[in-house]
């Protein structure tokens, strides 16, 4: 349980997860000595109560961050891919507020303090957040490494340790990248009108020189990674 918490706490402002104690085949008894494939406890019950605290804000990234909704557990965002528009950005922030809202009265109602701290580690990684996102939409010019996005999105999914269904949805996700299914903008159209927008406004900060070439001198590896994570994977119609 708090690997789950204190992971979407990293996704959401780069906190680092401390390393989690847990039962082995060596555990040790009351009187010192060593057990084999002892079974671990079951876990106290407030941290069932916990977890659904924690899927709360899971629910929010995974909507604004589907290519990584995995990672933290989410599951059903394999076919989706990430809205880069403003109109959405405004949504995801309106959302993580929402989620604020809602964590605060549980943290009001509860009185288990294990539940209380993963309530207020949840609340301070939403609302870093919100701030880290008005911080940006203020100072810097929206830039997007595509190339590495559509990658990374795609190499989620066709992975040894995926499914053949899930393998399966990177097609669906390659279309939903390019347009080509209904209710899809391509993924660079959208974030072209959106830099291209930030651009217009003197006083947003320009990406660094440094950036955009390193991100452009390695598109072509991410690029041709692309059509090869598909003949790896042996998948038709990409």
């Amino acid at each position: 349980m708090r690997f789950k918490i204190f992971m979407l706490a990293v996704s959401l402002f780069a906190a680092s997860v401390p390393a989690l104690p847990h039962d082995g085949p060596h555990a040790q008894t009351a009187s010192g000595a060593q057990v084999a494939d002892a079974k671990p406890s079951a876990p106290p019950a407030w941290v069932a109560r916990s977890n659904q605290n924690a899927q709360i804000l899971l629910a929010v990234f995974a909507r604004s961050s589907p290519e990584n909704a995995s990672l933290l557990g989410a599951d059903g965002f394999d076919d989706q891919v990430a809205d880069l528009s403003a109109a959405a950005n405004e949504r995801s922030k309106q959302a993580t507020a929402e989620a604020i809202t809602e964590l605060k009265k549980r943290h009001a109602a509860e009185s288990e303090p294990s539940v209380r701290q993963d309530l207020e580690i949840l609340i301070k990684a939403a609302e870093d957040s919100i701030r880290g996102t008005e911080l940006n939409d203020k100072h810097v010019v929206p830039y997007f490494d595509l190339p590495q996005l559509i990658f990374r999105g795609l190499r989620t999914l066709l992975d040894d340790r995926a499914s053949e269904e899930r393998r399966r949805l990177a097609l669906v996700r390659l279309r939903r990248y390019a347009g080509m299914d209904e209710g899809f903008r391509p993924i660079a159209e959208v974030a072209t009108e959106r830099t291209r927008a930030g651009l217009k406004n003197p006083a947003l900060a320009m990406p660094s020189k440094v950036e955009v070439e390193k991100n452009l001198a390695n598109s072509a590896f991410f690029t041709s990674g692309v059509g090869q994570l598909f003949e790896q994977y042996k998948l038709e119609g990409w």
